[in-house]
């Protein structure tokens, strides 16, 4: 068995791997854990019913969980999984063998502990920056809470690396996933100790100017310093391959494919050099966009940033065309933006392929919150109006006790 599931996470992700022989059961993992609301909502009850359809005697194993950074709307419902494995009454719905994730502390440096210390996040309504503090601060705290569950829970945590997850240099090592004979690996494509150093000066100069400087560029505008730092992972099984963005970058994506020698080194993007004007950056990027490339093709893609147009560009899809594009979001912050959806099918062009969502068709006629469903409008009028004979677009079923899309790359 090989199925990614795409939990409904609101804004956030949460991905079900589902891997290995049948019998007893097949392995699970679990990478990332959504938003909040998504732990006692939904993913939750998937594992209850995952329970009940394996006929599993205790809690569902999970092999491992990964939190690709950390982000609210990813790192949120694994707190609240391991809370749940921390409460002393006795029912559990889930076990956890390990842990990978970079925790703040371990990326900044202790270096910068003191300075995290003084900050203070600002009250509600407060301007773009303060918001940006708030993020930081919740995060900090995040990232220690679950560094803290990890270590009394007995876990093991990030193995068998030492110390950060990381990206190494040459050819990406394939990592069996326990248990291997499961015939599951990861390679890990980033970031890397490059990127780690990047993060680390944003890091320095947000907390020394609360904000991080805008750097022009092609299309590729996400300057998180979160979304920097985001794991990327390639899974493979029976040669089908799941490349798992997180919210990086498309550029660090394709950069990170080329350094594990999975593309060739010509695909790769520009990345800004010391001195480097923004209008040279920028020229620099836009040439890369278009140069004719061999692309590396995988059966699954989820698609960055829930489907951000400021993470990806049509070159982006080019280099890494997939079968199935996986977007779990829910209009939250305009994603999934229909220029995406635009760009892929551009970079396809007559090939045929499949986008599932993990909203449901009519959520854009549901949903409360008008930007919410002004966004998922937009998707359905692309998906009615626009979307190529050669896509076909499968939604999260309508139903109660339907908390997930599936794609089987068993079949």
């Amino acid at each position: 068995m090989f199925k990614l599931e795409a939990v409904f996470a609101f804004e956030g992700d949460c991905l079900l791997l589902h891997y290995g022989p049948e019998d007893p059961h097949p392995n699970w993992l679990l990478i990332d854990g959504g938003a909040r609301g998504t732990w006692r909502g939904f993913l939750e009850k998937r594992l209850l019913q995952l329970a009940e359809d394996w006929d599993l005697d205790g809690p569902v194993p999970l092999q491992m969980v990964m939190v690709s950074h950390v982000d609210a709307d990813h790192v949120t419902g694994v707190l609240d999984l391991f809370k749940h494995l921390r409460d002393p009454r006795p029912d559990k719905v889930c076990r956890v063998a390990q842990l990978w994730h970079n925790s703040f502390d371990d990326v900044i440096g202790n270096d910068d502990q003191e300075l995290v210390s003084k900050l203070v996040a600002p009250p509600p309504g407060g301007s773009g920056a303060d918001a940006d503090t708030a993020a930081v601060v919740a995060s900090v705290a995040q990232g220690r809470q679950l560094r803290l569950d990890a270590e009394a829970l007995g876990m093991a945590t990030n193995h068998p690396f030492t110390g950060l997850v990381l990206a190494q240099k040459g050819p990406a090592v394939a990592i069996p996933v326990t248990p291997a004979a499961a015939g599951l690996t990861f390679r890990v494509l980033a970031p890397d100790i490059p990127r780690v150093r990047e993060y680390q000066e944003k890091w320095n100069a947000f907390l020394r100017e609360k904000g991080l400087a805008e750097v022009e560029a092609a299309a590729f505008k996400d300057q998180s310093a979160f979304n920097l730092a985001s794991l990327v992972v390639l899974a493979e099984h029976g040669g089908r391959k799941v490349l798992l963005t997180g919210d990086a970058r498309g550029d660090f994506v394709v950069n990170g494919l080329a350094a594990a020698g999975l593309l060739d080194a010509d695909a790769a993007f520009p990345e800004r050099r010391e001195g480097q004007s923004a209008a040279a950056f920028k020229a620099a990027q836009e040439a890369a966009e278009d140069r004719e490339v061999t692309p590396f093709h995988v059966d699954l893609l989820k698609v960055p940033h829930h489907g951000s147009d400021r993470n990806v560009t049509v070159g982006f899809f080019r280099r890494v065309p997939a079968d199935h594009y996986v977007i779990s979001a829910n209009g939250k912050h305009h994603n999934p933006d229909p220029p995406t959806l635009r760009m892929i099918a551009e970079a396809r062009g007559e090939e045929e392929y499949t986008i599932h969502f993990t909203f449901t068709e009519d959520q854009h006629e549901t949903e409360t919150n008008e930007e919410f469903a002004e966004a998922l409008a937009q998707v359905h009028e692309w998906v009615t109006d626009e979307r190529p004979d050669n896509c076909t677009v499968v939604y999260r079923e309508p139903g109660e006790d339907v908390y997930s899309v599936t794609v089987d790359l068993s079949e």
